[in-house]
């Protein structure tokens, strides 16, 4: 996770390789934005033999501290190429 401000805004780039977009929830409580989905495991067979897993499946949570007054009104998301993107415009 990326946490960078900017002249007018707090800019969150989260890696989500691999998540559908449907699966992603964003939420601000108070100062922290939270990312909530989930990541599906696709087996390729019940023959399968894994040598190594380095991809977390299933649920996951990333919460994300707000360090600056945010315009709640004016959030944006984009997902693009396994990256979710974020921009809180301050006040």
């Amino acid at each position: 996770t990326d946490v960078y401000e900017t002249s007018n805004s707090l800019k969150i780039k989260i890696d989500l390789a691999g998540v559908e977009k449907e699966a992603i929830r964003i939420t601000i409580f108070d100062d922290f934005l939270v990312v909530e989905g989930r990541r599906d495991e696709s087996l390729a067979g019940d023959k399968t033999a894994y040598h190594q897993m380095g991809i977390r499946y299933g649920p996951f949570r990333a919460e994300v501290f707000i360090p600056v007054p945010i315009d709640r009104e004016r959030v944006t998301a984009e997902y693009e190429n396994g990256i979710l993107s974020v921009t809180l415009l301050k006040f």
